[in-house]
This record gives structure tokens, sequence and C-alpha cells, in this order.
């Protein structure tokens, strides 16, 4: 492992310098393991599922 690689407390594996979710805001070190929200319970997901489910009962 690089002497300069950060590790995450939480679980143990390598942080990575990324975008906030959304996409805005300056870059920070995140875990891909923890920090990151599930795209799936996302607003958008669930109100593009919530179309298509809808859609599907006409």
């Amino acid at each position: 492992m690089p002497a300069n690689e950060r590790i995450c407390p939480k679980c143990g594996e390598p942080v990575k310098l990324m975008l906030p979710p959304g996409g805005k805001g300056p870059r920070t070190y995140q875990c891909i393991h923890c920090d990151r929200p599930d795209p799936i319970k996302s607003p958008q997901v669930k109100n593009l599922l919530k179309a298509l489910l809808h859609d599907e009962k006409k």
C-alpha cells in the first residue's frame, strides 16, 4: 500500500477523492463502501420507478 493512501476508519478500505453526491461542491475523500448513498434510494430513481409503475397500471 502506498504511504500516502488514505484508509477508511470504518471499514479499512482505501478512500478516493470524489465529488459529493449530486456533483456540487469540492471533492472530498470518501469511502465507496461506506460514504456513498445507495443510488436506488435516490429521489430521482424513486420518482422514475413511481412513474414507470403508474404507467404500467394503465
